[in-house]
């Protein structure tokens, strides 16, 4: 936002909202899938916890993305990139999905 108040439409400051919104919905499918493999109940339940808390600073960003752009998709990361996919899996497949509530 500008001192004003007014949404930022500079576009490297637009670009910077918007990699910063795909990076926490990166962080949260990452601890997501972390939670879901892990054996211990404590441990699952607090990355489940930073899912949620990654998942309320992407709603910041997207805020500021959509108030420049009100069109823009509601979610950015249709698919996960293949840096995380890699290390998660080792390889062995893409979800066709982000959201696996």
């Amino acid at each position: 936002m500008s001192e004003s108040g007014a949404p930022q439409t500079d576009p490297l400051i637009l670009r910077s909202y918007r990699e910063n919104w795909q990076r926490e919905l990166e962080g949260a499918y990452l601890y997501r899938r972390l939670a879901a493999s892990a054996e211990r109940p404590d441990l699952a339940r607090s990355l489940a916890e930073m899912a949620d808390e990654e998942e309320r600073h992407a709603a910041l960003w997207q805020e500021r993305v959509t108030a420049v752009h009100p069109g823009e998709a509601s979610t950015r990361l249709a698919r996960p990139p293949d840096r995380l996919i890699g290390a998660l899996d080792g390889g062995r497949g893409r979800p066709p999905i982000v959201d696996e509530r």
